[in-house]
């Protein structure tokens, strides 16, 4: 197996054990001598792992402690809408299927053909809506979609628990906007 391998398995577990709070903000995550003991990897990918933990600022390095898990709000690291605010509603809506055109590859960066679902969600707190979202799905992982377990459970768990692929982490981008008054 190649060090880039190993370096990606270190860090979705370590990654897993952030985002499911198993390892809590200003807890210490695993030491990479039980790290090495655990998968039979040599150091070097262990330590590519905490380094991109730390260029995420989900973690810093404490002499003496270790590796110690930063506030997910704090430093702007959620994995979840659901963490941020967990009595907002969600609703999803204008669920639509697209083929791939010039305007979706350049938009994603995408060089091949396929299908994508398309969707809208609004995520209200006391009927104010906080954020509107959008979201394409490609259909080559997402052949068999199911609007009443996304709509009961949300996206992220969507993902991971009717296709079964899993999620170390997500890249969102945020656009503001405000109405003239």
């Amino acid at each position: 197996m190649t060090t880039s391998k190993k370096w990606n398995i270190i860090f979705d577990y370590l990654m897993l054990l952030i985002r499911e709070n198993r390892v809590k903000n200003g807890e210490t995550l695993p030491s990479q001598q039980f790290l090495k003991t655990k998968f039979h990897f040599s150091e070097q990918p262990i330590k590519r792992a905490f380094n991109k933990l730390i260029e995420l600022q989900l973690v810093k390095a404490v002499n003496g402690k270790g590796f110690v898990v930063m506030d997910k709000l704090t430093n702007n690291n959620l994995f979840s809408f659901r963490e941020l605010y967990p009595n907002a509603i969600s609703s999803y809506y204008a669920f639509k299927i697209h083929e791939m055109n010039s305007k979706f590859k350049n938009l994603f960066n995408i060089k091949t053909n396929h299908k994508f679902l398309h969707f809208k969600c609004n995520r209200k707190i006391d009927d104010k809506i906080i954020v509107y979202q959008e979201s394409f799905l490609n259909l080559n992982y997402f052949q068999s979609f199911n609007e009443k377990y996304l709509k009961d459970n949300g996206l992220f768990k969507y993902i991971e628990n009717i296709t079964k692929l899993k999620i170390s982490h997500v890249s969102k981008k945020f656009f503001i906007w405000m109405k003239n008054e």
